[in-house]
């Protein structure tokens, strides 16, 4: 199946998103030849999934988002800056 490692949003505003999904990703160099770097430079908003999978290339300065199903059903959404 074709996925997309990277998708494009612009919110009511005019700004741009990004969204990565690396969860099919093997090494960090895939990452670098899409020209992540580009993207994580490029002053927009870039929300990345399995952002571990690359760990060396993750700005020094970002934050982090989790969404955690709870157990009656409802989600609580964490963000550490």
């Amino acid at each position: 199946p074709t996925f997309s490692l990277v998708n494009e949003y612009h919110t009511t505003t005019g700004e741009v998103m990004y969204h990565f999904d690396f969860y099919r990703i093997k090494l960090e160099s895939e990452a670098l030849d899409m020209g992540i770097d580009e993207y994580l430079y490029s002053d927009n908003y870039c929300f990345i999934e399995w952002a571990e999978k690359i760990p060396n290339l993750i700005p020094e300065k970002h934050s982090i988002v989790n969404l955690k199903v709870l157990e009656n059903g409802d989600r609580k959404l964490e963000i550490y800056m």
